[in-house]
């Protein structure tokens, strides 16, 4: 993270409810802190009662969802963050069908 989304930060420490994610280098996301893509696939995943083995994840800059689930592929262009977290590192989105067993 770029220590000018460090100091934007610090700007709102003091503001209860509330999560800045820096997205891009030049896009910061400030949400309610309870508010996640993680916690969105989770309440499906309760209501639909969907095993943690069918639910397959990509993106490129979603660490917190990235991290919380166990088949995850970052795209190779994401944030080193995003690509920490992912179990593999794909070039596109259609090469996840090489990893899924039918």
């Amino acid at each position: 993270m770029s220590s000018e989304f460090e100091e934007i930060k610090e700007l709102f420490k003091n503001i209860k409810g509330i999560k800045l994610v820096q997205t891009a280098p030049y896009i910061i996301e400030i949400m309610n802190e309870e508010v996640s893509k993680a916690k969105g696939i989770r309440f499906l995943q309760s209501k639909l009662k969907i095993k943690n083995e069918d639910i397959v994840i990509t993106g490129d800059n979603d660490y917190e969802m990235l991290s919380q689930f166990d088949n995850t592929f970052a795209i190779k262009t994401g944030s080193k963050l995003a690509l920490s977290a992912a179990n593999k590192t794909i070039d596109e989105v259609s090469e996840i069908a090489n990893y899924i067993k039918y």
